[in-house]
């Protein structure tokens, strides 16, 4: 552990800090390497350890000014990032470890940090999300879908992406009528869930809204054989 700094400020806590516009702030609170200093509101890192990182800095590149780094790796960004992916593909169990305990060990507090930070955003929260529906309609239809039949405990589920390939399979048309179903569908369980379907995949078929509104929960056979497609 560090040698322990200890600077004596007003206190004010990180929100009063962010209402006045303040780019610091102060507990009295030692951070994890013992000093008692300022943190940034930013990010809550330490000031502190901002300064030893800076004296190691020196120390290591010695002539070489922030600014000077700071070019350089941008010069060298791509290298850096190729880098850090390699890192984290190589350490990836260890640190999904480390994630998960960390969590683990903060679930209240970061409980506590997501539900003030929607209340205090909910506003762009809302906004982001009508957004987001406008622009995947087939997500949310996919997504709403999912959720229905998690509730009646049917095994499996199937993506938006999974869907798309499936209407290409099907050329763009209902299995049953052969219409168009460019423009509007309906995701069809061959076998109904109320009869025992799953909600993978490979029950899943399109039809057009009428077809499946006629067809609605009866069994595959009985409604191939009213169609005229089994004797």
């Amino acid at each position: 552990m560090a040698d322990a700094i200890v600077v004596q400020f007003a206190l004010v806590s990180r929100e009063e800090a962010k209402a006045r516009g303040l780019s610091k702030y102060f507990t009295g609170e030692p951070c994890q390497n013992g000093h008692v200093d300022q943190r940034y509101v930013s990010n809550k890192r330490c000031c502190g350890c901002k300064v030893g990182s800076d004296a190691r800095h020196r120390d290591r590149y010695p002539g070489k000014n922030e600014a000077q780094c700071k070019a350089y790796y941008e010069k060298n960004k791509t290298r850096h990032l190729e880098v850090q992916k390699a890192y984290r593909e190589a350490n990836k169990a260890a640190l999904a470890a480390y994630d998960k305990a960390r969590n683990d060990a903060n679930r209240e507090a970061l409980r506590e940090y997501h539900k003030s930070y929607y209340a205090s955003n909910k506003e762009g929260f809302i906004a982001r999300a009508k957004q987001w529906k406008q622009v995947n309609p087939l997500k949310v239809k996919v997504n709403g879908a999912n959720r229905r039949a998690k509730k009646r405990a049917a095994g499996g589920r199937y993506t938006a992406r999974q869907i798309e390939v499936l209407h290409k399979a099907q050329k763009g048309k209902c299995v049953n009528c052969r219409n168009s179903i460019k423009y509007e569908f309906h995701i069809d369980h061959v076998t109904p869930i109320a009869l025992g379907g799953s909600n993978g995949i490979e029950n899943i078929q399109l039809l057009c809204p009428d077809c499946n509104l006629r067809k609605g929960a009866q069994d595959p056979l009985e409604w191939a054989q009213k169609n005229g497609r089994l004797l």
